[in-house]
């Protein structure tokens, strides 16, 4: 990962635990570096929600230090996917 605006840099690793599509994607996300403590899992499910789809990310645990951070990268990533989808 990259953060934006100041260039760091964050390294993890991931595995996909489990896909069943199309409704569930879980990914264990490892750190590489400290500047990510923990080992995470997200987990996200797709609903048919009328001719849409949701979505329903769910991520963590997190430190309350990281929660911010975390909060306003899947924010990022989400807008991102927005945007490619949109095109």
């Amino acid at each position: 990962m990259v953060e934006s605006g100041g260039g760091a840099r964050l390294s993890i690793r991931g595995d996909f635990v489990e896909i069943n599509p199309p409704e569930l994607i879980v990914l264990r996300l490892e750190p590489i570096t400290e500047a990510i403590p923990d080992v995470t899992i997200t987990r996200v499910v797709f609903e048919a929600d009328g001719e849409r789809t949701r979505m329903t990310l769910t991520t963590g645990p997190y430190t309350d230090e990281m929660r911010p951070y975390a909060a306003a990268g899947w924010g990022e990533s989400l807008a991102n996917l927005d945007r490619l989808l949109a095109s």
